[in-house]
């Protein structure tokens, strides 16, 4: 088992990526109703030239899946700085969780659909955004995203934890 000690603990680092990935799911699940409420769903096929509920759905959980690995790195990241390690440490806490998962959608938002999304629709479709893009049904469900990744996290980790 990989162990990193901070002022204040231990960080598994075993049980990171595990429970990312399942927050992510749940985060994904949480975004997709947010997406699907909003009738926005399709834009995610959309993305790539496709179109379907179930081909957007499949890519969205995809994509979950990548943003939960980037969430994971920042918490390993964060847990090896000696400045930011009580931070890595109190993820064992969902309401701090919570917090920092709302920051991490909003960034998100502010890279990936804001920043991003305008220039691959450029690229990939031949289709036209303006920069910055203001999606804002995507800011919703980025924060849903985000909420559920950093709220679930200390509670799948802390399961998967005490299962050893």
């Amino acid at each position: 088992m990989s162990v990193h000690r901070s002022r204040l603990g231990r960080i598994d680092l075993e049980s990171v990526g595990p429970s990312a990935a399942v927050a992510a799911l749940g985060g994904g699940i949480a975004a997709g109703a947010v997406l699907m409420a909003t009738g926005r769903m399709g834009s995610v096929a959309g993305l790539y030239g496709l179109d379907g509920v179930v081909v957007a759905w499949a890519l969205h959980l995809v994509h979950s899946l990548v943003a939960g690995a980037l969430f994971a790195g920042l918490v390993v990241a964060t847990g090896r700085r000696e400045s930011l390690a009580d931070l890595a440490y109190d993820l064992h806490d969902p309401y701090s969780g919570l917090v920092l998962g709302l920051f991490f959608g909003l960034a998100l938002w502010a890279v990936v659909v804001a920043l991003a999304v305008p220039l691959w629709l450029e690229a990939v479709v031949g289709s036209s955004r303006p920069l910055p893009y203001t999606h804002w049904p995507s800011l919703g469900a980025l924060l849903a995203f985000g909420g559920a990744v950093g709220g679930g996290y200390p509670l799948v980790r802390e399961a998967l934890e005490s299962d050893r």
